[in-house]
């Protein structure tokens, strides 16, 4: 089940996601699964209830997975499960052991050598930038420099007067193409509707401007892009403050394998408050896209908020929902301008007032 995972971990930032939804203990809230992390996240502001919707089954239970862990764990166990810690695959065998109980399938219970967390298609695509593409162009003490750089303002320096080379250039320039990325790194469909050209390039100057904005010692984006498994952090989620938490709150998600739009339709309107919807919007037509925001105000309740992020086909809300779902432009680019994950153009925030 492992080769069908395409996130293992998720790659857009959970601090800003929790920022714009803003979830309380009165929220019941849908979350695209993805690595599960986010959802896992959502958790920290005790919500009534998050259902967490992918299409891929290997996705539901990546993120079964996980509960299971949290549940049976202590914090250094987890981390060295997931593969945040180095252990051998025999110890690791061991430790999976204790979730045969909590998760009986067993789908994603076989040794995964350096760690669950390391297994989906997009972070074996960044494990081998990191680990074959980058030693060519900057050592692993350039690396780690860099990441490591005590003030953004050294952070900044140290890019421009030592990264930022011909070769780093070209190197992204061959990593990011939408052939490489389409073929090695995005799920199917991610690309169907992507018109834009220079993908590598405009990849490149996202990536750069975060480096020179937002700073690295605490960007597990970041750092897992340019030092892979040495990268010393983990997603907000596996914090040692955050598992405790999650760990008894954990009961309140339910992990639901469907399409997002077969799924909206089957429930009652007025049912969410909140909408973590990742970057659903890119693989879908123009067409599948309006149904998605009909649904979306057909199962919101009034005030709820919708929050995702746009990658590389604008999306916008159809002319009859506009006066019923309303953006904040503002909070949204505000939070881009902070917001940890590279890979993204825009961070949208909705209201629904039906």
């Amino acid at each position: 089940m492992r080769s069908k995972i395409n996130y293992s971990q998720s790659w857009e930032d959970p601090a800003v996601l929790r920022e714009a939804l803003r979830v309380d203990s009165a929220d019941t809230v849908l979350s695209v699964t993805s690595g599960g992390d986010n959802t896992l996240a959502l958790l920290l502001d005790d919500p009534k209830r998050i259902v967490s919707v992918d299409s891929n089954p290997a996705q539901t239970e990546l993120l079964r997975l996980k509960i299971a862990a949290i549940r049976s764990y202590s914090y250094g166990e987890l981390l060295t499960f997931l593969g945040y810690r180095s252990a051998s695959v025999d110890a690791r065998a061991r430790l999976s052991e204790k979730l045969v109980q909590r998760l009986p399938r067993g789908d994603l219970l076989e040794p995964v050598p350096d760690g669950v967390v390391h297994s989906g298609k997009f972070d074996r695509f960044l494990l081998f930038f990191s680990s074959r593409v980058l030693p060519l162009i900057h050592s692993q003490s350039e690396a780690v420099a860099l990441c490591d750089s005590r003030s953004l303002a050294d952070q900044m320096e140290f890019f421009q007067k030592r990264w930022n080379t011909w070769r780093w250039r070209l190197a992204f320039r061959f990593m990011a193409g939408k052939a490489m990325l389409r073929s090695f790194a995005r799920q199917r469909g991610m690309f169907s509707h992507v018109r834009a050209r220079g993908v590598a390039e405009t990849y490149r100057l996202r990536f750069e401007q975060n480096l020179m904005t937002v700073p690295v010692r605490d960007n597990h984006f970041v750092r897992y892009s340019l030092l892979g498994r040495e990268c010393g952090t983990t997603p907000d989620c596996f914090r040692e403050e955050s598992v405790p938490v999650i760990r008894e709150r954990s009961g309140r998600v339910e992990p639901v394998t469907a399409d997002i739009l077969v799924h909206l339709r089957s429930v009652a309107p007025e049912t969410y408050s909140g909408y973590n919807l990742s970057d659903v919007f890119e693989a879908l037509a123009e067409d599948r896209r309006d149904m998605l925001w009909s649904e979306i105000a057909r199962t919101a309740m009034s005030g709820a908020r919708v929050a995702f992020w746009e990658n590389l086909a604008p999306v916008s809300v159809p002319p009859s929902l506009q006066r019923s779902i309303i953006e904040d432009e503002v909070l949204g680019a505000t939070l881009r301008a902070k917001d940890r994950a590279p890979f993204y153009g825009a961070f949208r925030v909705f209201t629904i007032n039906p």
